[in-house]
């Protein structure tokens, strides 16, 4: 949380502007060689820009992953269309930290303090980190204590049983691909919803936490078959400007809602899983959130 000392104005999903700001704050302060790029940097391989930010590329992921591997941080902002936020009062975000991600955490928080302190958004309006909320199991501690991050624990709990009945209903556009196309409305379904989540979590585990012993492929075969239906589904627009680019990049997805049937207690457990992970691409930009709810 963050006390604003300047009127705030973002655009109305603001986090591509947080995004920035964290990696540019981050490599200023991470970055040893002051190189202006970090390819062929000597130290690459210990960086925590790279770790933390922008993870290089990984020859063990598959043809389409092992270019742009998923980073193991999600940013979460307001998706409600506001843009503007008053001086003097409080201003915050989530952001997910994946497995051993999370050892960096006062790093990170330091780098979005340095971040407001600099300015953000177009008119540079500064402000100064005075909280940080952790959650666990959907209870939150109050960790930042005198400037410091207090020791608290850092595991999530996984839940005992699953219901084998699960409603899904997404906050932010999930936005699939197959074969080169993003899915829209009408052609996305629950089985490229399933095998897409499957693929995010079994690559996430392998890179950040460890690997399951899951039988991927017969998850796969399963998701086929598994019953399912969907509602209320819709296309929402989104664009962002890539500095790195120099235009605007559209970024539109699907919401609604998906009701999956007699689930196996594998993709029960990926499913829930999947609320902190998200599901698509972009998901640094906190798209493909979903919340969670049991079906009678």
């Amino acid at each position: 949380m963050f006390n604003l000392y300047d009127d705030l104005i973002l655009p109305p999903y603001s986090t591509s502007t947080l995004r920035g700001i964290f990696g540019h704050s981050l490599r200023k302060i991470a970055c040893m060689t002051k190189q202006k790029t970090c390819e062929n940097c000597p130290l690459i391989a210990t960086c925590p820009y790279i770790r933390i930010f922008a993870n290089t590329e990984n020859a063990a992921l598959n043809a389409s992953q092992k270019n742009t591997p998923p980073q193991a941080y999600i940013i979460e902002a307001e998706f409600n269309g506001k843009r503007f936020y008053q001086q003097g009062k409080n201003y915050s975000f989530d952001i997910v930290l994946i497995g051993n991600i999370s050892n960096h955490l006062a790093l990170i928080a330091f780098a979005f303090n340095q971040a407001f302190h600099r300015g953000v958004g177009k008119n540079k309006s500064r402000g100064n980190l005075i909280n940080i909320q952790h959650e666990i199991n959907g209870i939150w501690q109050d960790i930042y204590i005198e400037g410091k991050i207090s020791e608290h624990q850092a595991v999530i709990k996984l839940p005992e049983i699953y219901n084998k009945n699960q409603h899904l209903h997404f906050e932010t556009p999930v936005r699939l691909q197959e074969k080169g196309k993003i899915l829209g409305k009408d052609n996305i379904n629950a089985t490229s919803l399933l095998k897409q989540l499957l693929r995010r979590f079994s690559t996430l585990m392998r890179l950040y936490i460890t690997e399951l012993d899951f039988q991927y492929q017969d998850l796969i075969d399963k998701a086929e078959v598994i019953t399912a239906k969907s509602e209320n589904l819709s296309w929402f627009d989104w664009a962002r400007y890539s500095n790195r680019q120099q235009q605007e990049m559209k970024l539109g997805g699907v919401l609604g809602d998906f009701y999956f049937y007699d689930l196996p207690s594998e993709f029960s457990q990926i499913i829930y899983l999947g609320q902190y992970f998200h599901i698509g691409k972009e998901t640094v930009f906190g798209l493909g959130k979903y919340s969670l709810k049991d079906i009678e």
